[in-house]
């Protein structure tokens, strides 16, 4: 949990592009198209991502340490951007739209809320 503090604490790397505007939000499905990301550029952690949660769908992400789950939240969640590939909402890229409305759409949760859901998530996957 802290090291996701950390992450608010932190400079913002990541910011909103000229013209963004608010995420739309219809039905809520989420899409990682063909997505590519690692923390540095020698090491991808994920490599050609692509999976749909369709809206109102609950979906489990499972697999060892360093496999890529707790990135995908952080890229769900913009706090990076990916390398290659897109993240869709209701068929948005996110970055195209502001972070803050991003952020305030995914799940509707508090920053606490969110922090101790995604401490049981990965606690039920570990």
């Amino acid at each position: 949990m802290e090291n996701m503090f950390e992450l608010l604490r932190e400079e913002q790397e990541v910011i909103d592009a000229p013209g963004a505007e608010l995420l739309d939000v219809k039905c809520g499905q989420i899409e990682f198209s063909n997505v590519s990301f690692g923390y540095s550029s020698e090491k991808l952690v994920l490599r050609n991502i692509s999976f749909i949660v369709p809206s109102g769908k609950t979906v489990a992400l499972v697999g060892p340490s360093g496999a890529g789950k707790s990135t995908i939240i952080r890229l769900l969640f913009r706090f990076y951007d990916v390398e290659q590939g897109a993240i869709l909402i209701d068929g948005q890229n996110v970055k195209t739209v502001k972070q803050e409305s991003l952020r305030s759409n995914i799940g509707n949760f508090t920053s606490q809320e969110f922090f101790i859901i995604y401490l049981f998530i990965i606690y039920l996957l570990s």
